[in-house]
């Protein structure tokens, strides 16, 4: 699942960059949640984002995924790598205009 630092981490993760909670121990996530320190994602259809629309088709036909956050976080072929880095950058708070969290 993919989570939001709202402090600067000290794995390497900045306040508002997304990343894998399973960088943390179980432990360390729920003090962290419970302490409002990270936050989960809720990303939207890839079928939402803006040019996205074809993609959205070809990605849910080959790998039957629809989310966007899972999409990021799936493990697939190298041909899907830029895309998922694309992807990355649209739900980061700068550029999210689906997520309640926007700076």
């Amino acid at each position: 699942m993919l989570y939001r630092a709202t402090i600067n981490l000290s794995i390497g993760v900045r306040s508002g960059e997304p990343f894998r909670v399973a960088r943390l121990s179980d432990k360390a996530r729920q003090i962290l949640e419970a302490g409002g320190r990270i936050v989960p994602i809720h990303a939207p259809p890839i079928a939402a984002v803006a040019g996205w629309e074809k993609r959205a088709a070809r990605i849910e036909r080959e790998t039957g995924i629809t989310m966007l956050d899972e999409f990021i976080e799936a493990s697939l072929l190298p041909e899907y790598q830029e895309w998922q880095r694309e992807a990355l950058v649209i739900i980061t708070p700068r550029n999210c205009k689906h997520c309640n969290d926007r700076r």
